[in-house]
C-alpha cells in the first residue's frame, strides 16, 4: 500500500510540474495579470492542441489511408455479399471516374483560383509547379484505369464510349509530356529575370514582356487542353447516367 501510495504521489507531481510547465509558457500569451481560470482553459487547450499534433500525423498517413480503403473492399468483397463480385469492374470505373471528376473540378475552379487570390504570385507559380505534375499524373492514372475497365467489360472490343477517355487521356498526356513542363520553364526563367539584380530597367522590362507573352501563350495552350479534358469528363457523366437509375 505505501508503494502504491508513493508511486501515485509520484505521479501526481510529474503530472503538477508538466501542468506548471504549460502554464509558464501560456502566461506570456494570456498575459501576466490573467485570471486563474483564463490561464487554466488556455492550459487545457494547450494540451488538447499538443495530443492532436501527435494524432495528426498518424490518421493522416497514407499507410493508414490505404488501409482504410483496403478494410472498406474486403468488407463489401465479403462472399455473403454475393453482389460486388459481378459488379467489381463498374464499382473501380465508378470510383476512377469520381476521382478523376473530383479532382479537375477542384483544381480547375477552387484551389487554384484560391490560392492565385491568396498567396505570392512566385509562391503560387512555384507550389504550383509542383502540384501540377501530381494533378496531371493522378487524371491519367484513372483515365487508364476507366478504358481498361470499359474495354474489359466489352469482351475486349472498343466501345464507341471510350473515344471520348481516350480523348481526354490524349488530352492530358499532351500537358504531362510538353505543355506544363514547358509552361513552367518559362515561368521560372521569368523569376530569375525579376529576381535578378544589376540588370538595366529598360533591358530588364523588354525581357519579362517578352517572356510574359511567351509565357502566355503556353500557359493558354495548357489551359485550354485541361479544359478539353474536363469537356470529356461531362460527356461521359452523361453517358453514365444513362446506364444508372437512381432509385
Amino acid at each position: 500500500k505505501r508503494n502504491r501510495s508513493r508511486d501515485a504521489s509520484d505521479m501526481h507531481s510529474c503530472a503538477t510540474r508538466a501542468t506548471r510547465s504549460i502554464g509558464a509558457g501560456i502566461r506570456p500569451k494570456v498575459g501576466r495579470n490573467a485570471p486563474k481560470k483564463q490561464v487554466a482553459r488556455a492550459v487545457v487547450q494547450e494540451k488538447k492542441g499538443s495530443t492532436m499534433v501527435e494524432f495528426s500525423p498518424f490518421v493522416n498517413s497514407t499507410p493508414v489511408r490505404l488501409a482504410a480503403l483496403a478494410g472498406v473492399c474486403a468488407w463489401a468483397w465479403r462472399p455473403e455479399t454475393g453482389i460486388v463480385q459481378t459488379q467489381a469492374g463498374s464499382m473501380v470505373h465508378l470510383t476512377a471516374f469520381s476521382v478523376w471528376l473530383g479532382t479537375v473540378v477542384w483544381t480547375t475552379f477552387v484551389a487554384g483560383i484560391t490560392m492565385f487570390k491568396n498567396l505570392p504570385r512566385q509562391t503560387f507559380g512555384k507550389l504550383q509547379s509542383k502540384l501540377f505534375p501530381k494533378y496531371f499524373g493522378l487524371s491519367a492514372g484513372m483515365l487508364v484505369i476507366m478504358l481498361a475497365t470499359m474495354v474489359g467489360s466489352a469482351g475486349g472490343t472498343w466501345p464507341k464510349a471510350a473515344n471520348t477517355l481516350a480523348f481526354s487521356l490524349a488530352c492530358t498526356m499532351l500537358n504531362i509530356v510538353v505543355l506544363e513542363p514547358k509552361a513552367t520553364e518559362i515561368m521560372f526563367e521569368k523569376y530569375e529575370v525579376e529576381n535578378k539584380e544589376g540588370m538595366g530597367m529598360e533591358e530588364k522590362e523588354n525581357r519579362l514582356k517578352a517572356m510574359g507573352k511567351k509565357f502566355g501563350k503556353w500557359h493558354g495552350m495548357s489551359s485550354l487542353s485541361n479544359l478539353c479534358a474536363l469537356c470529356g469528363a461531362v460527356a461521359h457523366a452523361w453517358y453514365l447516367a444513362a446506364k444508372l437509375t437512381v432509385a
